[in-house]
């Protein structure tokens, strides 16, 4: 395996972000296609998990992976975006 990496930051509706998140996918190719791939189902999982069913608020989401021949690793951070969009 050689070294790979991705990452995405958006910013949006649970359900905006999770359509990104799937159309990402279709950009990438070879090893960080499968890579990501791999995180995606938990990424969606995370994003839903985190919906408020009381609001419609934004949320960030900021993620990224790399691997290598020795090791595999993913970041993420989620957070609610309040206030008032102008």
């Amino acid at each position: 395996m050689k070294n790979m990496s991705w990452s995405v930051n958006y910013i949006g509706s649970p359900g905006n972000i999770s359509a990104a998140l799937e159309k990402q996918s279709g950009t990438l190719s070879g090893q960080s296609k499968q890579e990501f791939d791999a995180a995606l189902p938990h990424l969606i999982a995370l994003i839903n998990q985190n919906q408020n069913k009381n609001a419609e608020p934004a949320l960030r989401l900021a993620a990224s992976g790399h691997a290598s021949e020795s090791y595999s690793s993913c970041s993420v951070a989620i957070e609610y975006l309040s206030g008032t969009l102008v």
